[in-house]
């Protein structure tokens, strides 16, 4: 009688298959995560660093001049947002500025996205502060209609806003308050005017409803948000913003208390 001790030809058959599948998915992936390097290594190409006492700004020889401006503002500022906000940073921030929209968006959509190329951005979108470093065009080319020299400069503190502010509550849901506070803090279009009427949203669940990553909710929430925000922190303090800001809306619950400071931020919109 003979014993057979070995494999079927069958069970080689899968063995060999699945080693096959394997190698295939670890040579796609390791592909995948060595692009995705090299394309942060490309974006974050740099002539120049330099540091303040806060800061670290990278920059290419052609955005040289406007560096002192920008570490300048953001300097000034500092002290003002991390007190007003009430959270002291440790480490020192980032700031990269890119000399056009095109590199700028590029290297949003790298570091945003893991399948970067399917990633998109907003043609309007000028700054970022998503995943840790504020990125900025460079203020000699904003590359856009309405963007000034001043204008990109209040965009790096407007990203530093969103900096601090997630120090608050890094998961915040309400965009209307992400965004508002760093156009509060920038001095970004706060100013309430009767303008402002024609676009109010008709309940407290439509303004928090209102996203930042489409072009409808943008337009509102960049155009009514500072106003809003500092309606809150001129009547009720930043106390109350910050409490405010550490709440979950994601199911849309409401409580008295906004929902009043909702209706007198209508009426004094309305009546103004």
């Amino acid at each position: 009688m003979q014993y057979n001790y070995g494999k079927s030809k069958g069970e080689l058959f899968i063995k060999k298959f699945l080693i096959i599948v394997f190698s295939i998915i670890i040579a796609v992936f390791g592909g995948l995560f060595l692009s995705k390097w090299i394309a942060n290594t490309v974006t974050d190409n740099f002539d120049k660093k330099v540091t303040s006492e806060h800061f670290e700004i990278s920059y290419n020889l052609s955005d040289e001049k406007v560096v002192p401006d920008v570490q300048e503002y953001l300097e000034e500022n500092y002290e003002k947002i991390t007190t007003n906000l009430k959270q002291p940073l440790d480490e020192t921030i980032q700031v990269k500025i890119f000399p056009d929209l095109k590199s700028l968006h590029n290297a949003i959509k790298v570091h945003g996205h893991f399948f970067w190329w399917k990633g998109d951005v907003q043609d309007w979108v000028v700054g970022s502060a998503s995943g840790g470093p504020i990125r900025i065009v460079s203020p000699l080319n904003p590359g856009n209609p309405g963007h000034t020299y001043e204008g990109i400069l209040k965009v790096a503190v407007h990203e530093f806003t969103h900096i601090v502010a997630s120090k608050i509550n890094s998961n915040v849901n309400a965009s209307i308050f992400s965004e508002g506070i760093a156009l509060y803090e920038a001095h970004q279009d706060i100013n309430v005017s009767n303008d402002l009427t024609t676009i109010l949203p008709n309940s407290i669940e439509e303004l928090f409803s209102w996203k930042n990553d489409n072009d409808f909710g943008a337009s509102r929430v960049y155009t009514l948000g500072g106003s809003f925000v500092g309606f809150i922190i001129e009547n009720y303090g930043y106390g109350k913003f910050i409490e405010l800001y550490k709440r979950d809306y994601s199911n849309n619950v409401f409580d008295e208390d906004i929902k009043q400071i909702y209706n007198n931020w209508i009426d004094t919109v309305k009546n103004a």
